[in-house]
């Protein structure tokens, strides 16, 4: 039980940063951004040890997939796949805290670092931008949050977001 609520957990946190994370800028990111390959290799490392010395685990695999050189690709490519899911999925509950429990700060001053193209048949996101708010620099999508005219890189623009202590989710952004 203890694991489907743990599957569930590590799943939806990277399902909210596909969908929240895109307005949220992480406080830490360019920390986490340090030790986030050292705890990946750690984790693949585990994971895959972990998985091998399972008897249960291998015994399965043995069964569904009975050809050995299918294992031999199938097999790390489940072990990278679960180390980079249990990398990225706080980043989506995160964004979620700072929905939820930020307080709402009203036209913060912000300004446009760079900004994506345009990409009308895009899925999920049609257009990025880098926006420093606070001294934090972080990119996020501007598609669903702009108001006003596209801004240039170096203007300056407004933002409307839930502050927290771990970051900025936006809401908003408007130009000057």
């Amino acid at each position: 039980m203890y694991i489907v609520l743990a599957l569930l957990v590590i799943i939806s946190g990277v399902m909210l940063e596909l969908t929240l994370g895109g307005g949220f800028i992480f406080f830490y990111s360019y920390e986490y951004r340090l030790v986030m390959l050292p705890i990946f290799a750690a984790l693949i490392l585990v994971i895959w040890v972990r998985w091998t010395r399972s008897n249960g685990a291998m015994n399965s695999l043995m069964e569904r997939i009975p050809t050995k050189w299918v294992r031999a690709i199938v097999f790390p490519l489940v072990v990278l796949l679960s180390a980079f899911v249990l990398v990225f999925f706080p980043l989506g509950w995160f964004a979620v805290y700072s929905w939820a429990m930020g307080s709402t700060a009203q036209n913060l001053p912000a300004q446009v670092i760079s900004v994506g193209h345009y990409y009308s048949r895009a899925k999920g996101c049609n257009q990025n931008a880098v926006l420093n708010v606070g001294g934090i620099t972080g990119s996020i999508c501007i598609a669903n949050r702009l108001a006003g005219q596209t801004p240039n890189p170096g203007q300056a623009v407004t933002v409307v977001a839930r502050q927290s202590s771990i970051g900025y989710f936006i809401s908003e952004v408007r130009s000057k």
